[in-house]
């Protein structure tokens, strides 16, 4: 069975493909919009595409008040809704979260 990680990294490569966009070395730290250059539409159908596989009440889970940004965040957000962790992926999204915005603000 493939890990959640694999899973989310198969989606947005597919999604970049279709698209026509490269799909680089995809880091948590990455954002969506601005670094994958994905468009609502696209994230939106990453997000359609793992919660499919899930049953309602998980897909719901992940979606709910998921701040997802990052390629970190919806790592960790699938991960949880996979994992069945109802609130224990939100410190690991606001520390991915935290270590990305850390980053940006070393590399101004």
């Amino acid at each position: 069975m493939q890990s959640a990680d694999a899973t989310v990294n198969d989606a947005l490569e597919q999604v970049l493909q279709e698209s026509g966009k490269a799909a680089p070395r995809l880091t948590d730290d990455l954002r969506l919009d601005a670094d994958l250059g994905l468009s609502s539409l696209e994230v939106t159908t990453v997000l359609t595409r793992l919660t499919a596989g899930l049953d309602a009440r998980r897909a719901e889970r992940m979606l709910a008040g998921a701040d997802i940004a990052t390629v970190g965040d919806l790592r960790c957000a699938f991960r949880a809704a996979v994992d069945g962790d109802v609130g224990g992926g939100r410190d690991d999204l606001a520390a991915s979260r935290r270590r990305a915005e850390a980053r940006r603000a070393a590399g101004r």
